[in-house]
């Protein structure tokens, strides 16, 4: 069969440092299933295919429809026009996708995380991602639109895709793929120099728990149970909240306020799954709330309808008074039983996408418990997003690395500014990638200050050239993160610019300090048992 090119010599280094740390760079927030996600056909390609690459990565005709048509939510946000056109090519010319901006084709191939891998990725936080409303409304689907039924498909893709690279790589066991559920197995398979896959969810209704007018779909017993059944199938890692409200709680609302268009979006979907539009309040009081200060509450119909009533929906920001805004529904009776249920399981919360109450709510639980959190794709550092409570906690924010490398650099170095005297900072990567978000386009000023190949991975220990999938040659200059594979790309980049090589430090840090904070929440579970 033919093959995407890796362009990378050398082996990657394998062991630990002198005091046992390993050392290498964590994504926290992937999505390598979410071709299989929103029922199957909002999204094209696959991360492998049994018959290689050619039907993996082939034509999206099938799901776009004839010059991409049918792609209307890609054509929407590659080009600000859902009827726009793109071309549907795939292997081997690949003429338009895949691009930084093209987010409903598939940017994950297995060869290109081997890529990565090889560029120093340690471990990858896969999330299994869901939305009913979104699957619901796109017309085309092969798939049930059951989120924790999704859930169960996307594992078994990753399953699927471990046994591939295992038979690519000699057989069972053999790959540099591997699947991981305690931080113990992480450490040992890190060691020997191959990539540990933890598994975790990122959906609307984690357990199937939506609301209703403030009725909960779900009862604290099911919730055990679900747990239970989840954390058997090696789920790991999950996000309480994400897009819309559920019966745990508000989610964060901020993020679309800015825009007139999306917010009336969201808001539709928010009516479409819980039969009411979110409520929010000003950001002046909540943002400067200590944790502690903080509690949930029940919201039934007449408390839902109060809420309604007293806190009018978002509006967007440039309307005069309401700048800024959040969601004035915060973590509610059952969210708290399902934080205290995760801690005690050994699970680790994702905190990113809670309304700003509820997540004050839950860092205020988990600082009870000394428990550290995870912030796996934050776009900002701010006191908005409770950035020093999280590392205060002992928690990792990773950085969502969607604009070229410098937006990076300073990242690392706002989030450094957090950490104690004495303390090495750490942060990871929160791609993002196959989750309906754009990745890194060129740097401006690439054509005067280009990245220069071959280059050789922070270590020392492989050589890039430019990778070569089919006819189509990328570079990091010309192309942007077009693809997984062009990670190492970014960071040899990152270390071009001014502050680049302590941030890479910081980057390759991450993947020690996540495997810390698992041991943490794994250490508070078997206190518990």
């Amino acid at each position: 069969f033919p093959e995407a090119e890796l362009n990378a010599t050398g082996t990657p280094f394998k062991g630990t440092t002198s005091n046992g740390e390993v050392v290498g760079w964590v994504d926290t927030h992937i999505h390598i299933g979410g071709s299989e996600a929103l029922g199957g056909k909002l999204a094209h390609g696959r991360p492998f295919h049994p018959f290689g690459i050619t039907k993996a990565l082939n034509s999206c005709e099938a799901d776009h429809g004839p010059q991409g048509t049918l792609g209307v939510l890609d054509n929407l946000l590659a080009t600000g026009n859902p009827v726009d056109q793109h071309a549907t090519d795939g292997w081997p010319t690949f003429s338009y996708w895949p691009n930084p901006r093209s987010q409903t084709h598939h940017q994950t191939y297995y060869m290109w995380m081997k890529r990565a891998w090889m560029g120093g990725q340690r471990i990858m936080v896969n999330h299994f991602v869901a939305n009913e409303v979104i699957c619901q409304v796109w017309p085309l689907k092969e798939h049930d639109c059951d989120e924790m039924e999704s859930v169960k498909l996307q594992r078994q893709l990753l399953l699927d895709l471990e046994e591939y690279v295992d038979a690519q790589e000699g057989g069972p066991g053999k790959g540099w793929f591997r699947i991981v559920y305690d931080s113990a197995t992480a450490r040992d398979v890190i060691a020997d120099g191959k990539l540990a896959v933890v598994m975790g969810i990122e959906n609307e209704k984690l357990f199937n728990c939506g609301e209703f007018m403030g009725m909960p779909e779900c009862t604290e017993q099911q919730i055990l149970e679900r747990l239970d059944e989840f954390y058997a199938l090696g789920i790991r890692s999950v996000f309480p909240l994400h897009i819309f409200d559920n019966a745990f709680g508000g989610t964060e609302i901020s993020r679309f306020t800015k825009d007139a268009a999306l917010m009336q979006v969201f808001n539709a979907g928010n009516i479409w799954e819980t039969g009411h539009p979110f409520a929010s309040t000003t950001c002046e009081d909540i943002d400067s709330a200590e944790p502690a200060t903080v509690d949930s509450k029940d919201y039934g119909l007449f408390e839902l309808a109060l809420l309604q009533l007293t806190n009018t929906p978002p509006t967007p920001e440039d309307v005069p008074g309401r700048e800024c805004q959040r969601n004035a529904r915060g973590l509610t009776k059952l969210g708290d039983f399902l934080i205290d249920a995760l801690a005690k399981k050994g699970v680790i919360v994702e905190t990113d996408h809670m309304g700003a109450l509820s997540r004050k709510r839950v860092l205020a639980m988990m600082k009870e418990r000394g428990l550290p959190v995870v912030s796996g794709h934050s776009g900002t550092i701010s006191a908005a997003r409770d950035s020093q409570r999280i590392v205060d906690s002992g928690g990792l924010i990773s950085n969502l690395p969607d604009k070229p490398s410098p937006t990076a650099v300073d990242y690392i170095q706002k989030l450094s500014a957090l950490y104690p005297a004495g303390k090495a900072p750490a942060s990871g990567f929160g791609s993002d990638i196959n989750g309906i978000h754009q990745q890194a386009d060129p740097r401006a000023d690439a054509a005067e200050k280009p990245l220069v190949y071959p280059f050789k991975s922070p270590m020392g220990d492989v050589v890039f050239e430019r990778q070569r999938t089919g006819e189509r040659v990328y570079d990091l200059n010309t192309d942007g993160v077009a693809h997984y594979g062009l990670y190492p790309d970014y960071i040899a980049d990152m270390m071009m610019q001014p502050g680049g090589k302590p941030a890479v430090a910081t980057l390759f840090r991450s993947a020690e300090a996540y495997l810390q904070l698992w041991e943490k929440v794994e250490k508070f579970s078997r206190s518990r048992d």
